[in-house]
């Protein structure tokens, strides 16, 4: 008689119930998936909808920005030379140096061409300018001069 009662608190599990638990199991599993992609994408896509960072290219042009925004100075690289910037550094703080390709490259005007890219970022407010000398490899002799003046806000 004990064992007629065993099934009262252990159900049966049939062929229907299992693929129940399995298709509620897979739709949890892809929800889960779905959530952890999503929290590893948000950053990536939030990161690319702010303002986009400004890149000059001639010394003509003025840099006019505001306290606590960064812009880029990007001049051309090749192998032999190097771009070595100075620059008040109570006034601007350099964020990043970077190599990649250049701006005409991204643009698709140029199919090569490497640049080196200097993202400074504006600490205080009045005028500055920033100096960036080609030099050679070995940092004795500067080749060429480039002067960006810079407004901050």
């Amino acid at each position: 008689m004990a064992a007629k009662w065993w099934f009262i608190f252990f159900p049966v599990l049939t062929i229907e119930r299992l693929k129940t638990m399995i298709i509620i199991q897979m739709k949890r599993a892809q929800l889960l998936t779905i959530i952890i992609c999503s929290l590893l994408v948000l950053p990536v896509v939030l990161t690319g909808c702010g303002d986009k960072v400004k890149t000059y290219v001639d010394t003509g042009e003025i840099i006019n920005t505001s306290v606590n925004d960064e812009f880029i100075i990007a001049l051309g690289y090749d192998l032999t030379h190097l771009w070595r910037e100075t620059y008040d550094e109570s006034m601007l703080g350099l964020v990043e140096n970077m190599f990649d390709a250049s701006p005409k490259v991204k643009r698709g005007e140029e199919e090569h061409g490497i640049a080196q890219y200097f993202r400074f970022k504006a600490l205080k407010e009045g005028k500055t300018e920033i100096t960036i000398n080609k030099m050679t490899v070995d940092g004795q002799r500067i080749i060429v001069q480039k002067v960006f003046n810079v407004n901050i806000e």
